[in-house]
């Protein structure tokens, strides 16, 4: 089951509605067929209250997106270029002010080792 996990600090310039986020992802993942339609995907995020970065005005924005293993490499590496496009779309304000606060991780899990 893939996982995707958004995290981001509390002082973005923009206001989500995270279910909109996460179909938006999955919907992407479907159309690239990464995943099938229906498959079910854990989604949840994180409002990172407890951190520091220097520049006290700045923020991050970063999602994962945990896959198990077996995919063509090429095929993810397009995927997160994608889903980075989506991040972008919906955090508006965000990337206008800072485009370099954003990342995406696509991690893959050893099927061997997850146990569900």
């Amino acid at each position: 089951m893939p996982h995707i996990i958004l995290e981001h600090t509390p002082n973005i310039k923009d206001k989500i509605i995270y279910p909109d986020f996460f179909d938006a992802m999955i919907d992407k993942m479907v159309e690239l067929k990464i995943i099938a339609d229906g498959n079910p995907v854990k989604c949840r995020f994180y409002l990172s209250k407890d951190y520091y970065l220097a520049d006290k005005e700045a923020f991050f924005i970063h999602t994962e997106i945990s896959l198990l293993n077996g995919r063509d490499e090429t095929k993810l590496k397009e995927m997160g270029a994608e889903l980075k496009k989506i991040m972008h779309e919906f955090f508006t304000n965000s990337n206008q002010t800072n485009p370099d606060s954003f990342s995406l991780e696509v991690r893959e899990i050893n099927k061997k080792l997850y146990h569900k």
